[in-house]
């Protein structure tokens, strides 16, 4: 193949949605309440995503919806039939279609009982990974790269990046076999926060981060995600929590969250457990002090006293796969000392309302925690005098400056804020992230297209919302759109 072929490039910008029938095998309903998430694909939706001037659709998939006892090796043709729908339906409406493995074998960002996470160490799970993409290759072979491309895995995390290029290298190696000239889009690493330079260059490879920064504003409310006990606002005027997991003895990843130097007093812990019970223990400098069952999948406030001061505060699962913090209060009896959270980067609410999502301390004089600094950041300089843009430059774009300089192709695969974000506060953050994705060239995929993310009858309580002619049934946010 010539050149020009191998340096591939869309004609126009993407700028789309994300539209997911086959986010769920049939008759699996969404764990996260996200419509249509088993449904197939619907022509309305195209059609309508053509006429509000979208040129781009990206298709979440699970594998399971042609693999449907997920053994890999055993492909259902119906279920691949509604796949061939959906893109002849892109194709239709000259929307450019990306397909993509949201939930493939040996790895989903949803859960590890769902899918166990072992793509990176099983030979076979890579195996069958690779297989499923070699049998669309084949089976689109022939639709050009200006109607279709491949994103091989949605949000790849809990991987080195030596993992991340031997995994990726092998599948698109299995891929051009196939078909020489397919592109595909790599969520970058660290479930798309940080691109790979070892695929810098690479002919007909692209990457693709998010947009969910900061988590307390995209997730604001969200049962299934973390939960500030402050409205938001835009820009920030405190920091938004991270979601740390503590994860149980049988997990490959087994871990507990660590609270050093931590102060006598009243701490309230906000856990919410994923599959199955699990059993929370609290040590302090070793002992355990408390213990709680919290129930499947419900959220639960949990109480304690912690005696006396302790150098090393411990929270581990004694039992169970894994749980989501989603903030942790404490009022102390006394003066505060200097409380530093480790490591697991831990949110700490305190009694007077101020949080923050890195490394911290306590600050005594500012009664308040303040991040600590980053020593990697020790040249940072502020670049944009507006506080917003700077806030997504520094945890978000500035790691893909370089592949921006370079020429790659890099897009936002995935963004949105969900329905419970005040609707100023969201129209603030989608339109920062759209200049500053604007200025690098990278399309982008809002998450989702129908729902409680979306532009589309996203049951939001703050927006005047306008009926949809020709379709029945669907209602506009005309300001986020």
């Amino acid at each position: 193949c010539g050149l020009s072929e191998k340096a591939w490039r869309p004609k126009e910008r993407w700028r789309g949605v994300n539209i997911i029938g086959m986010f769920n095998r049939p008759g699996e309903p969404s764990a996260s309440g996200f419509p249509d998430s088993s449904c197939g694909f619907k022509e309305e939706h195209f059609a309508w995503v053509k006429e509000l001037g979208f040129n781009f659709v990206r298709l979440p998939l699970d594998y399971r919806n042609w693999c449907p006892d997920g053994d890999p090796t055993v492909i259902d043709e119906e279920g691949l039939r509604k796949l061939d729908h959906g893109i002849a339906l892109g194709r239709k409406y000259g929307l450019h279609v990306q397909i993509c493995l949201h939930h493939a074998p040996g790895y989903c960002i949803l859960g590890w009982k769902n899918e166990p996470m072992t793509l990176h160490s099983d030979p076979a799970k890579l195996e069958a990974f690779c297989k499923q993409w070699v049998m669309l290759a084949k089976r689109y072979r022939g639709i050009p790269n200006d109607e279709l491309t491949f994103n091989l895995l949605n949000e790849p995390g809990g991987i080195t990046d030596t993992e991340y290029e031997r995994i990726f290298s092998t599948a698109i190696a299995a891929i051009r076999k196939e078909d020489p000239m397919r592109f595909v889009m790599l969520d970058g690493t660290n479930i798309g926060l940080n691109p790979v330079p070892a695929f810098f260059g690479k002919p007909l490879v692209g990457q693709a981060m998010r947009g969910y920064a900061p988590g307390g504003i995209s997730h604001y409310g969200v049962h299934w995600a973390l939960r500030p006990q402050t409205e938001p606002t835009w820009p920030l005027t405190v920091e938004s929590p991270t979601m740390p997991w503590v994860y149980g003895p049988e997990h490959e990843k087994a871990r507990a969250l660590v609270v050093d130097n931590a102060p006598a007093g009243e701490w309230t812990w906000d856990f919410s457990p994923a599959d199955e019970a699990v059993t929370l223990e609290v040590l302090a400098d070793g002992v355990t002090v408390a213990r709680h069952d919290y129930p499947a999948k419900r959220h639960e406030l949990f109480t304690m006293r912690l005696a006396g001061a302790a150098k090393r505060v411990e929270i581990r699962l004694e039992k169970g796969d894994w749980a989501c913090l989603w903030n942790v209060a404490f009022r102390a009896d006394g003066a505060v000392p200097g409380v530093q959270v480790g490591v697991a980067k831990l949110p700490i609410y305190i009694e007077f309302g101020s949080h923050v999502n890195f490394e911290q301390r306590y600050d005594a004089a500012k009664r308040r925690f303040v991040a600590v600094p980053d020593p990697a950041d020790a040249t940072y300089r502020r670049r944009y005098a507006d506080n917003g843009m700077e806030y997504l430059y520094r945890h978000v774009f500035r790691y893909w400056d370089e592949p921006s300089a370079k020429g790659e192709l890099g897009m936002i695969g995935e963004f949105a804020c969900w329905k419970k974000t005040p609707h100023p506060v969201a129209l603030g953050v989608i339109e920062d992230y759209l200049k500053h994705a604007k200025a690098r060239n990278m399309g982008w995929a809002m998450w989702e297209f129908r729902g409680a993310h979306g532009i589309v009858n996203s049951g939001r309580e703050d927006v005047a919302y306008e009926d949809v002619p020709g379709y029945p049934g669907y209602k506009v946010d005309r300001k986020m759109l």
